[in-house]
């Protein structure tokens, strides 16, 4: 049997001393030992079968030609091949739980994705919608902007230097930068590495008062 029982060791309120007494009930034991009973037949159920000890039979039938200490051991061993396994047929209550959470998380995993095909197809239709608005010559026109554009970011690469190197940011100004970017990284490890505050809990349950110190803690970052 399953039975969930409290001791009160220092207790003020009498809505604990007689919820202890209903969870020590033969009635909440019944109860409890019920729902356990259901969690275990349901992991039963479901770890147990042909298929986990198929795969238990495999490992051990492989396992002396695997091993370089056996007198059967194979060092090409490719493998055994199997037969498929043919799966006694099981209740589908045991694995509805299991089934139910599988369909919700494949049709979350489709509607996200739905909706991110949709979003770049309508951004992308719009997009041919307002070129194909445009005549032969504001596409030329268009094409030429895009053109020249790529041209001239690239004539500044060509010709621009970055700024550590360039001779018109005074020296000191080139040297401090990189120091106040390491002071920037310390400041955000520091922040995020040290305490920066503590959150403790005090409550009222039942009528008995409790305190949780130290219930979780944060740093500044």
């Amino acid at each position: 049997e399953a039975r969930l029982d409290i001791e009160c060791i220092s207790c003020s309120s009498p809505l604990i001393v007689e919820m202890a007494s209903k969870l020590g009930s033969q009635e909440a034991v019944q109860d409890t030992t019920a729902v356990a009973n259901m969690i275990f037949k349901y992991l039963s159920n479901l770890l147990g079968g042909d298929f986990v000890q198929s795969g238990l039979d495999k490992l051990l039938n492989e396992a002396a030609m695997k091993c370089p200490h056996s007198p059967s051991y194979n060092q090409n061993f490719p493998g055994l091949k199997y037969d498929e396994l043919i799966l006694s047929e099981k209740s589908e209550d045991s694995y509805g739980f299991l089934i139910a959470i599988i369909a919700v998380i494949a049709v979350f995993v489709v509607v996200v994705a739905v909706i991110f095909a949709a979003t770049r197809w309508a951004s992308r239709r719009r997009h041919n919608r307002w070129v194909n608005t445009l005549n032969t010559r504001q596409k030329l026109e268009l094409e030429r902007m895009q053109t020249g554009e790529n041209e001239r970011e690239k004539d500044l690469d060509s010709r621009m230097s970055s700024l550590v190197r360039s001779k018109e940011v005074p020296l000191l100004i080139r040297l401090f930068i990189p120091i106040v970017i390491i002071g920037n990284i310390a400041l955000f490890l520091s922040g995020h590495l040290s305490v920066g505050g503590t959150v403790s809990i005090s409550g009222t349950f039942a009528g008995q008062d409790f305190h949780v110190s130290e219930f979780f803690e944060f740093s500044m970052a």
